[in-house]
């Protein structure tokens, strides 16, 4: 369903530590932007009635089942995606927007900001 790397899944834990979010899972949502690519957002929030969760490098975490087609395959990296700069990266083979190869990445530029009804960012 949803992969993270050993890297993103550092990243993640690291960042619930910094937040004091350890009960809380990690959300990841998606919505397509107008120019049909799909954009992610990740937080970490309470599990709500229409979640489905999912468990990857030992991290829980929601998504909405309205939007599990789209993060079907999604795998979450973090590494540097430009000099210097690191970042979580989607790599979704259902991504559109994407290209040919049929690869999907986009990334996420370091940070989670929150998504939905996501009460705390990652990093």
């Amino acid at each position: 369903m949803i992969t993270l790397t050993p890297k993103a899944a550092e990243q993640v834990r690291l960042a619930a530590e910094q937040n004091n979010t350890e009960d809380m899972a990690l959300r990841i949502a998606v919505r397509q932007a107008t120019d049909g690519s799909l954009e992610y957002g990740m937080g970490f929030d309470q599990e709500g009635d229409t979640d489905v969760e999912v468990v990857s490098e030992g991290v829980r975490m929601l998504m909405y089942a309205a939007q599990e087609a789209m993060l079907l395959g999604l795998v979450v990296d973090y590494d540097e995606y430009m000099p210097g700069q690191y970042g979580f990266i989607f790599m979704n083979p259902n991504d559109p927007g994407a290209g040919g190869d049929n690869s999907g990445g986009s990334c996420g530029g370091g940070s989670c900001s929150g998504c939905g009804s996501s009460t705390q960012g990652c990093a």
